[in-house]
């Protein structure tokens, strides 16, 4: 009987597996079934016994950085004021140590099934997208109520977010018509995956989203032409890129969004901006956030007082929309060390620049795409201070490191 039960209940792998594929899915559109996928995650990983195990594994400097800037920040509470709003910020990261513990001990999955699994993110991206259309289409076609710049919070998902989710979408997309596996796959399938990106391409453009844009195409840019150069055919992929970037910036004098944002003033989507709006308004945010870096660098200024010590110099500075709009520091680099200082800069930085160094050591390229696209957004935007981008790097970052690892159980 035992065996009988035994062989219909799912194995510790299954569970990992598909648990992985719900949370690929759900981490666009439905928050509460990520925390539901990383609880089943989490379980299995303790109940397997593959976390005890395993456990010499989170040495690896991948999960060393990573868990490493959690700690800092749990530290950090020690000498916090704000113990409300710090108790909130280590709850937020808590993905930073939850996802190495998952996945470097956890059972590894085949390059098929990964692959799977970013299927599913693609597909949830689709329904995020949907989901911001329809609902834009429901306001503005039914209701008559016109709605500028609101088709990434309809979404529910800062517009920074959803450029880099469907950027990542994109690249595995193109990843899998430009190599080997391309050849493999049937017409109705690569014409599937042309058309998902066109989509995901107009969706980007529509969403206000000025650094993210850029990034993808400089970074989308560089990767095909070194994608060209390594095959040999670097005089027709520089062409290809040309025209490419030519028909990105048609749609970007068509598409009003996407001009606006090009061509237009420095966008932060929570305020509107209009003409007498400064065009520097992140260059005061920056001024008043090294002003309050000065005052405390080396251990910072606690886990939970970023925004109340920033207040203190945006009134020093007068900057009054800074007041007005309580912004971040718009800078993850500046963000982690107001509150915690110089060492949790280090794992910050140390994060990227090791996983930077062994993606490239591996040719894990989507890894390394991954990494520098996450990096270069946290240079305008707070992009670990929200569950949304925290999950996002803390899940990928863990998912692309754990292919890296050797001898694995």
């Amino acid at each position: 009987m035992n065996d009988k039960l035994n062989q219909r209940l799912p194995s510790s792998l299954q569970i990992h597996y598909y648990a992985i594929l719900f949370f690929c899915f759900c981490l666009p559109v439905w928050s509460a079934g990520t925390v539901l996928a990383i609880i089943a995650l989490m379980g299995n990983s303790i109940f397997s016994g593959t976390l005890f195990k395993n456990r010499a594994k989170l040495s690896h400097p991948l999960a060393f950085f990573s868990i490493g800037l959690y700690l800092v920040y749990l530290i950090g509470l020690i000498y916090t004021g704000d113990m409300s709003d710090g108790l909130r910020d280590v709850e937020t990261k808590m993905s930073l140590l939850l996802f190495p513990l998952i996945f470097f001990t956890g059972p590894s999955i085949n390059s098929n099934q990964k692959e799977r699994a970013l299927l599913f993110f693609v597909l949830g991206c689709l329904l995020a997208i949907l989901t911001g259309a329809g609902q834009l289409w429901y306001y503005t076609i039914y209701l008559k109520i016109y709605l500028s710049a609101k088709f990434a919070n309809l979404t529910g998902i800062h517009s920074s977010y959803l450029c880099m989710y469907f950027g990542l979408g994109v690249f595995f997309l193109g990843q899998q018509l430009l190599t080997e596996k391309g050849d493999e796959l049937s017409r109705n399938r690569k014409i599937a995956y042309g058309s998902l990106i066109l989509i995901l391409i107009l969706a980007i453009l529509n969403l206000y989203a000025k650094m993210g844009t850029y990034v993808l195409i400089f970074l989308s840019t560089i990767f095909y032409l070194g994608y060209k150069f390594k095959k040999r055919d670097f005089v027709r992929g520089a062409m290809q890129t040309a025209l490419a970037l030519s028909l990105v910036l048609g749609l970007i004098k068509i598409i009003p969004a996407a001009n606006h944002t090009i061509f237009g003033l420095v966008n932060i989507p929570s305020i509107t901006v209009e003409k007498e709006a400064p065009p520097d308004v992140r260059l005061q945010i920056w001024k008043s956030s090294l002003m309050t870096i000065r005052q405390q660098w080396l251990f910072g200024h606690g886990t939970g007082d970023v925004h109340v010590e920033l207040i203190k110099n945006y009134k020093h500075n007068q900057f009054k929309e800074g007041i007005k709009s309580n912004f971040n520091p718009h800078n993850q680099y500046l963000q982690t060390t107001i509150a915690v200082g110089l060492l949790a800069l280090f794992f910050l930085v140390g994060s990227f620049l090791i996983a930077i160094f062994f993606a490239w050591k591996e040719q894990h390229y989507f890894y390394l795409f991954f990494v520098l696209l996450f990096a270069m957004c946290c240079l305008t935007e707070s992009m670990l201070e929200m569950e949304k981008g925290v999950l996002f790097y803390a899940f990928f970052n863990s998912f692309f490191a754990a292919d890296l690892l050797k001898d694995r159980a």
